[in-house]
């Protein structure tokens, strides 16, 4: 994955071809994708259809097997499936995250409720 937060586009994050396999198991076909500062991207699928996947190779967490990828912004990524914060409310989640970050603590309360408003979740 490259990185190169000089674009001016209001392009984030482009895919070109990115697949995943594991061993003979093909976790995500090959496909592309762009996302655009501004927008809502949902991903829906059935289990096992590789949305969990895309996730973690657009955070870098997993490299593709093919394709290529570029991020020419920052994009966060918090895991649903972790039982370590079982104990913290949604906000808490992100607020911990976002110190781990290295966001001030008055920056990132502004863009928790700017998102949770943004997004429409209301009071969590």
């Amino acid at each position: 994955m490259s990185f190169n937060p000089k674009v001016t586009s209001n392009t984030l994050f482009e895919a070109r071809g990115i697949a995943k396999n594991y061993g003979g198991c093909c976790a995500l076909e090959p496909m592309d994708l762009e996302l655009h500062a501004g927008e809502l991207t949902v991903l829906l699928g059935s289990n096992g259809a590789g949305k969990s996947t895309l996730l973690r190779l657009i955070s870098g967490l997993l490299a593709p097997s093919q394709g290529s990828l570029h991020l020419y912004g920052s994009i966060g990524y918090i895991s649903g499936d972790t039982k370590l914060y079982d104990r913290l409310t949604p906000r808490e989640t992100l607020d911990f995250f976002g110190r781990l970050q290295g966001l001030q603590a008055n920056v990132l309360t502004k863009r928790i409720s700017l998102m949770t408003e943004k997004m429409q979740l209301g009071p969590f």
